[in-house]
């Protein structure tokens, strides 16, 4: 089972009292929002974001995974690795196969970048914690218009468009007052895992006992 998140991990313990390990797999580049899955001892693209530079390069679900930067998967995991041991800057190929006919893609890895900016349902700063963008002189109470080139409509959109931020700065355009201003925010690249989570050849008796019990549910 895949997990992910962009926070720190407290529950490792609780895994070991159940039998399991986590493998965690820190990104420092954007996520090209590929997921994959194995069939038949294969391993399938099962998720891929039409916005994606992965789907614009022509990669598409259900394409057969062959290589990834010319190293066969043998799990979805491995996809995983070799994407965590990119750079920005650094390009990715994957090597499919469709049907009968075999494809390359490659799309240069892009920073992954973190910007937090809580919204309410009018698009107004709020409760803005510590960070660049209120080192920039964003402000509770600004409404947020764009974010570089990117409207923004929904509190989601501002996570996307840090994904699309290139370089180390953006653009925010907001009202303030009535007027019209931009802030120029220096945006740090994140860090992000992945992870999952498989069974621990070194569990306990104790601990295989939950595991199967959890695994097996209540009879």
């Amino acid at each position: 089972r895949h997990t992910e998140s962009t926070d720190p991990i407290p529950w490792d313990h609780l895994f070991q009292r159940a039998g399991l390990h986590l493998e965690r797999i820190q990104w420092r580049v954007a996520d090209p929002t590929l997921r994959c899955t194995a069939t038949d001892g294969k391993v399938l693209i099962s998720r891929l974001r039409r916005r994606s530079t992965l789907y614009a390069a022509g990669a598409r679900i259900g394409d057969t995974i062959l290589a990834v930067n010319q190293r066969r998967p043998k799990a979805p995991l491995d996809v995983d690795r070799q994407i965590g041991r990119m750079r920005p800057g650094q390009k990715l190929r994957i090597d499919v196969r469709r049907g009968t006919k075999q494809r390359s893609f490659r799309v240069t890895m892009s920073a992954a970048h973190r910007l937090r900016i809580p919204l309410d349902d009018d698009m107004r700063v709020r409760n803005l914690p510590p960070g660049p963008a209120r080192d920039a002189g964003l402000a509770n109470g600004d409404t947020l218009l764009k974010i570089d080139n990117t409207r923004i409509s929904r509190e989601r959109d501002v996570r996307v468009s840090a994904g699309r931020i290139k370089g180390s700065k953006a653009a925010l355009t907001i009202i303030r007052n009535g007027r019209r201003r931009q802030i120029t925010v220096k945006v740090p690249a994140g860090v992000t895992w992945r992870g999952a989570l498989t069974l621990d050849p070194k569990a306990t008796p104790e601990a295989r006992g939950v595991r199967e019990a959890i695994l097996n549910g209540p009879e």
